[in-house]
């Protein structure tokens, strides 16, 4: 048996749109969809015959059994598939009160921190402006513009210049040249960062170059030997060969007697 495709749905603090269109779409299936539309919107159903109200509880119980604890406790009082609906869409509209003055403060104080990249800083301000659309308040294109750029740091700031530059220029033509803009200065700090690169490593492999360099020359200066070595110790005895001391063998003596220096 295939799982129904709202079964592992239920609603919780944070995913009520997704709950709302999934249990939809589940009494839909069930058809039961016209139990939780409000009667002045479906004036064609008969709500006095009894399998109308029996639906109708068939609907409230699929209702309940999708929604967490937490959130049952605010349709205990429901007797009616559509009173349990419209009890859990106030509680979701007292909880977005607030959480719309979260997010906005959240979107108005979000800023780009140093080092990080471009594209990971429009994905952070996409999931904001998704928040922003959850609680019912979407942005436009412009909004996104203004805040996108406002929250850019120096380094960004010829993409503002592009757009405070072209003001008449139409939106359709602002992105191209938006990427373009982007792409360029992307290049220029790859190219920045290679050359910064390779001038490292030239710079390191010189030094290494040097050091080999130095110890064989002095290896070869110890094994070398010098030119007038053999001929200063035969014409210019030093100290110690000087200073040798002699055992003559005259009388039998066997007293050593110093060298004169």
């Amino acid at each position: 048996m295939s799982p129904s495709y709202a079964d592992t749905v239920k609603l919780v603090e944070d995913n009520y749109f997704h709950w709302e269109f999934n249990m939809r779409m589940k009494l839909s299936r069930k058809g039961l969809l016209a139990h939780i539309i409000k009667p002045e919107f479906n004036v064609l159903s008969d709500r006095s015959t009894v399998q109308w109200k029996t639906d109708n509880l068939k609907a409230l119980g699929v209702i309940a059994g999708d929604v967490s604890l937490t959130y049952q406790v605010y349709i205990r009082g429901a007797t009616t598939a559509a009173d349990s609906w419209r009890m859990l869409e106030e509680q979701f509209n007292r909880i977005t009160l607030k959480n719309r003055l979260i997010v906005t403060k959240k979107l108005h104080n979000f800023k780009m921190e140093s080092g990080t990249r471009f594209a990971v800083h429009v994905d952070q301000f996409k999931e904001i402006v998704l928040q922003m659309e959850t609680i019912g308040e979407p942005l436009d294109e412009t909004q996104h513009l203004v805040l996108l750029l406002g929250s850019l740091t120096d380094e960004y700031q010829m993409i503002s210049t592009v757009f405070e530059n072209t003001p008449n220029m139409m939106r359709s033509k602002l992105s191209p040249v938006l990427m373009h803009r982007m792409n360029r200065h992307r290049l220029n700090r790859r190219r920045s960062l290679r050359r910064r690169a390779m001038t490292s490593v030239s710079s390191m492999a010189s030094a290494s170059t040097a050091r080999r360099l130095g110890t064989r020359k002095r290896s070869a200066a110890r094994r070398r030997p010098t030119r007038n070595a053999g001929k200063s110790r035969g014409r210019h005895p030093t100290t110690r060969s000087r200073l040798r001391v002699r055992w003559p063998r005259l009388n039998g003596s066997s007293t050593p007697v110093q060298a004169c220096t």
